[in-house]
C-alpha cells in the first residue's frame, strides 16, 4: 500500500501534467516500503500470522500489524504441530490492541524456537486515502521523502536499481532519511520488546 497519494506529491512539486505519474508512483511505492521497514511495521489492514521464538521467561511479544482488530488464534507448540495444537485460552494473555503487544501470564508459555504462533487481524488502513486520514503525519513525511528523491535524482551519486510492478526504478543507495521524516517515522516505530 502506498502511504501517500500521488496527487499530494504532484501538488507539492507543482506538477500538473501526467507526464511523470509512472515514475512518481513507483517512487512513492518504494519509499512507502522503506518507511514500513524502518518503522518495523506492516501498515495495511489484513489477516496476519506471526511466529515467534520463545525464550525462557519471555512473556511479551510485539505484533507487526497494529492496531490489532482481533486475535483469531494463539498457539504455543515447540514441535510446530499447529494443526493438532489447541488454541491457548484467552485468559492466558492480554493484548494492548493499540500497540499490538501481547503479554502472557507467568508459566503459560513453553519456550522454544518458533514455539508461538499468533494469527490476527491488524493494521492501520486498507487503502492510501484511509491511511492518509489515519496517519497524516506519516503520509506527509513519505511525500516529503519522495520529493527529496525526485529533486535530487540527477545529482546524487551511487544509484541502485529496484523493480516494482514489472518496472525498473532507480533510487539512490545509502541515502539517509530527511531529519524531519526520520523523526516522524521514529515516533510511530514498532515497540522494541
Amino acid at each position: 500500500m502506498d502511504l501517500c497519494p500521488l496527487a499530494d506529491v504532484k501538488s507539492l512539486l507543482g506538477i500538473t501534467s501526467n507526464d511523470y505519474d509512472t515514475e512518481l508512483g513507483l517512487l512513492i511505492s518504494a519509499v512507502s516500503k522503506e518507511a514500513e521497514q524502518f518503522m518495523g511495521r506492516t501498515l495495511e489492514t489484513g489477516s496476519y500470522t506471526e511466529i515467534f521464538d520463545v525464550f525462557p521467561g519471555q512473556l511479551v511479544f510485539a505484533l507487526k500489524a497494529y492496531p490489532v482488530s482481533s486475535i483469531t488464534s494463539v498457539k504455543n507448540d515447540p514441535t510446530w504441530d499447529w494443526d493438532n495444537t489447541d488454541d491457548m485460552d484467552t485468559d492466558d494473555y492480554i493484548t494492548n490492541d493499540e500497540l499490538g503487544i501481547v503479554t502472557f501470564y507467568t508459566s503459560t508459555l513453553t519456550h522454544g524456537r518458533q514455539a508461538l504462533r499468533i494469527v490476527y487481524t491488524g493494521g492501520v488502513a486498507s487503502d492510501t486515502s484511509s491511511f492518509k486520514t489515519a496517519m497524516p503525519d506519516v503520509s506527509h513525511a513519505v511525500a516529503r521523502q519522495v520529493i527529496y528523491y525526485w529533486n535530487t535524482r540527477k545529482r546524487l551519486g551511487q544509484v541502485a536499481s529496484t523493480t516494482l510492478s514489472g518496472q525498473t526504478l532507480e533510487i539512490v543507495a545509502g541515502v539517509e532519511w530527511l531529519p524531519e521524516v526520520r523523526r516522524t517515522l521514529l515516533s510511530h516505530r514498532r515497540p522494541q520488546i
